[in-house]
């Protein structure tokens, strides 16, 4: 016999109210969420930074509906530090486009001290992600690399053999610009986007690479890394973008090179840059570190610390006691 289940529900003394599933919408803000998102204000956060984190944690936190105040003080609170994170770690533009990408959101959260703390993070900034359109997540830390972890060995040659087989000029132009300028020179994702062909300057055996923005400073392109910036500048552009040429607005070419990015044609900015990172820090003093890498100070190095190298002890104890005082 087969139970035939009822659509009108029975008559009941309990006060029924519809229940939020997991991941489900819930139509509406807690009653006075609008007072408590425009007139938010982090602790520990300057006043400064805090001007330009603003207007991405505000917008943000006005498009998704929370039934309680205390998930909204939560959300808040999560994109303040996927934020920060973003501005003095992984050097992203504060866009939410690109911060409410699964992977990303997943990055940021995976450099937190506390479990806890990353887990109701991530749980939140998803809920934004896909009040916003993305695609559900699941709410897993451990099924996603860090973005912030060098390429292997294997990876960059996957990458190399993947865009090799490029036929359209503007994947072949964008592709091996990536590779060329974040992996050679370190270009953050927001610089990389604002690159142009006259920022790169051809001299004896390679390139070196102006860098606007924030963070002005002059870079050279590794030497192993110069053959995808010969690739690159071999193909004819409608304009002077080093990227995503004949896509002028901002926002399209962001987009143009995140879905490309998805569907696993475009490298990877954050990894090829920390790559990069992984490959100078064994060169470099702290000072020139922070000054080639667009940092404003060593604390942005701290993701680094297991690439920071120095010389054995019979090499540098010699160094030290004869030390100089450098010229600067």
């Amino acid at each position: 016999m087969t139970e035939q289940i009822n659509s009108q529900p029975a008559d009941s003394s309990v006060n029924l109210i519809p229940v939020a599933h997991y991941g489900q919408k819930n139509g509406h803000h807690a009653e006075g969420a609008e007072d408590l998102i425009v007139n938010y204000r982090p602790m520990q956060t300057s006043a400064t930074e805090w001007a330009v984190l603003r207007p991405f944690v505000i917008d943000v936190a006005r498009s998704v509906p929370f039934v309680r105040h205390k998930q909204t003080v939560l959300l808040l609170r999560a994109l303040t530090r996927l934020a920060k994170w973003a501005k003095n770690t992984a050097m992203l533009p504060l866009e939410a486009d690109i911060l409410l990408d699964p992977d990303t959101i997943a990055e940021a959260c995976s450099t937190f001290d506390s479990r806890f703390v990353a887990g109701s993070h991530q749980w939140v900034l998803l809920r934004a992600a896909e009040e916003r359109g993305q695609e559900f997540s699941p709410r897993s830390l451990t099924d996603r690399d860090r973005s912030l972890q060098p390429l292997s060995a294997d990876e960059l040659a996957a990458a190399a053999t993947r865009i090799a087989t490029f036929t359209q000029d503007r994947d072949i132009r964008t592709a091996n610009m990536a590779m060329g300028l974040s992996g050679g020179a370190g270009l953050t994702f927001k610089e990389l986007l604002a690159a142009k062909t006259s920022d790169i300057a051809s001299v004896t055996g390679g390139y070196n690479v102006t860098i606007r923005g924030s963070a002005p400073r002059t870079v050279a392109v590794l030497n192993d890394w110069t053959i995808y910036v010969d690739r690159a500048l071999k193909v004819p552009t409608p304009d002077d973008w080093a990227i995503c040429t004949g896509v002028n607005d901002p926002s399209s070419r962001l987009k143009h090179y995140l879905h490309r990015r998805r569907n696993r044609h475009y490298p990877d900015i954050p990894r090829l840059r920390s790559t990069w990172m992984r490959q100078v820090c064994g060169i470099l003093t702290v000072g020139e570190l922070v000054y080639a890498a667009g940092y404003r100070s060593a604390g942005s190095l701290g993701a680094f610390d297991p690439y920071l190298l120095r010389r054995a002890d019979d090499a540098l104890l010699p160094i030290l006691r004869s030390a100089k005082a450098v010229t600067r």
